[in-house]
């Protein structure tokens, strides 16, 4: 190789490199799918084994038991674009779910603070609130307690 085709390739290759420069590495198909899979057992449980960690997962996505181990431990040897976009959607869904319950969680949360700010969560059994949380609100707020009429 010439010293002048040496320098070209060398600017080619500082160029595109510097195109890489700053970008994430995105993950591989059954890596993204590892992901969907445990993200679809969580939240996880105290003292629960992996085995049932991965059959939630695999009931929550529609998978068997021993595809969801599959992708669980990476050892998928291939993923169909089906399956893939399936899971896909499954994991926009779970997203939707967990924010779901966490805005449930939150309000429920509020709640409690507003009750106990009011000084009225003691004397009309507001120690434990249940899901009705909007419902709540308004007797709390009314000072006709927590309990359902």
């Amino acid at each position: 190789m010439t010293a002048e085709a040496f320098e070209v390739s060398n600017k080619v290759f500082q160029r595109s490199n510097k195109s890489f420069e700053g970008a994430e590495m995105s993950c591989t198909v059954p890596e993204e799918i590892q992901q969907i899979v445990r993200q679809a057992a969580e939240p996880s449980q105290a003292g629960e084994s992996v085995k049932a960690a991965i059959g939630r997962a695999a009931r929550s996505l529609g998978l068997s038991y021993s595809r969801a181990r599959a992708h669980w431990y990476g050892l998928a040897r291939m993923v169909p674009a089906e399956e893939a976009d399936a899971l896909r959607r499954a994991r926009i869904q779970l997203i939707r779910e967990r924010a779901a319950r966490l805005r449930a969680e939150l309000l429920a949360l509020e709640i409690k603070e507003r009750a106990h700010e009011l000084g009225l969560a003691e004397g009309i059994g507001c120690s434990r609130l249940d899901g009705n949380a909007p419902d709540q609100l308004g007797r709390v707020v009314s000072g006709e307690g927590c309990r359902a009429a």
